[in-house]
């Protein structure tokens, strides 16, 4: 059947596993033969809802999401999840929090919902609420109090309010520079946890004398204002302790890593809003958690949740890469160390409340 449609009629086809949308340019969807003719003609029978093929229009769903083509023209289209899977989303987590021991049954198709919602339309957002109905589903866990209502009531709260994701195909801007780093210095009790961050927009600041065979002249003060800033402090205390009780252990490094991306997507969320952004840690298990959407760490798991939900919000879309801490421009920062930020005329913004590792809620202290 391709071959015929692709050899003999020319037709531009890609298999889309078992849904069979057909897109065509507005000028041919009325006119000239169509890929139904085809398959109507060699003897297959197409199906039909009502005696008659769905017409062309600016949407269609497939595999449990809506496609948005209104945007086409200009180089975007829209993701979103079909309408009533909110409402089947909520009425699933409700049968799971009010039924004990909860349904495998229930957990298993929720999961079935929540992975194509996902993969489809929310990046990796609400992976650690996807173990534990794995968790669920396998008998290791019997209950949906404390941390399971939390994982299960992220989902629906968040796909009513959730915008389509904007896929953007002509969007020539340069991508944002993101560096992180975590610093855990010191011996019990006097270890200290302190964070560090920097953003480079080259496309509101030259970039040539940041490189070490750059020109040496301050090309920074000629350059448009906020394309270089940075921050960096202490965590408090308190929130160390938080990280340290959900961890079970005394080292808290991980968290650390993961944490000032957290602020940066908070702190800088209009600048990294709708942008491409290079994120570089020089931490390898963060790198992987922050890829993976998820990690083992409860701790952790929910610090990734919350900037992938940052992420989505702000449509912005992220690659991660290892940056050798020899070369990482945040681990100034995060040891309160700024001469080459200064020399180099980067913005230190004023010291961002930090978000607690427990979803939704904020520390009341913020970075000295």
């Amino acid at each position: 059947m391709e071959m015929v449609l692709t050899v003999l009629f020319e037709f531009l086809l890609e298999q889309y596993v078992d849904d069979f949308p057909e897109l065509a340019p507005e000028q041919l969807s009325h006119d000239g033969i169509q890929a139904t003719d085809v398959i109507e003609l060699l003897g297959w029978e197409v199906k039909r809802e009502e005696g008659a093929l769905p017409t062309y229009g600016t949407h269609f769903d497939a595999l449990g999401v809506r496609f948005l083509l209104e945007g086409s023209a200009r180089g975007e289209v829209e993701v979103t999840q079909k309408p009533g899977r909110a409402e089947r989303v909520r009425d699933l987590v409700q049968q799971l929090l009010s039924s004990h021991p909860p349904s495998r049954a229930t957990a298993e198709t929720l999961r079935g919902i929540l992975g194509f919602a996902r993969a489809q339309c929310f990046g990796r957002c609400g992976a650690a609420s996807l173990h534990y109905l794995g968790e669920l589903i396998a008998g290791r866990q019997s209950n949906t109090t404390g941390v399971g209502t939390e994982l299960l009531s992220f989902w629906p709260d968040y796909l009513e309010r959730a915008a389509p994701r904007k896929v953007i195909a002509r969007d020539g801007r340069k991508p944002i520079l993101l560096f992180t780093d975590g610093a855990e210095e010191g011996v019990d009790p006097h270890v200290e946890v302190s964070i560090g961050g920097v953003l480079v927009d080259p496309e509101a600041t030259d970039t040539r004398d940041l490189t070490p065979k750059g020109p040496t002249t301050h090309l920074q003060k000629n350059c448009r204002t906020g394309g270089r800033r940075a921050f960096g402090g202490k965590v408090p205390g308190d929130l160390v302790e938080s990280w340290r009780a959900a961890a079970g252990t005394t080292r808290v490094i991980h968290q650390a890593e993961l944490y000032p991306i957290l602020v940066a997507t908070r702190l800088w969320r209009e600048r990294l809003a709708g942008r491409r952004v290079l994120v570089f840690v020089d931490n390898e298990p963060a790198r992987a958690a922050l890829i993976k959407g998820a990690t083992s760490a409860l701790a952790s798991a929910r610090i990734v949740g919350e900037i992938w939900k940052n992420l989505a919000e702000i449509e912005a879309h992220i690659w991660v890469e290892r940056v050798p801490s020899r070369s990482n421009p945040a681990d100034g920062p995060s040891r309160d160390d700024w001469g080459w930020l200064e020399e180099k005329g980067f913005l230190i913004d004023p010291t961002p409340c930090l978000v607690d590792f427990r979803v939704g809620r904020r520390s009341s202290q913020a970075i000295s």
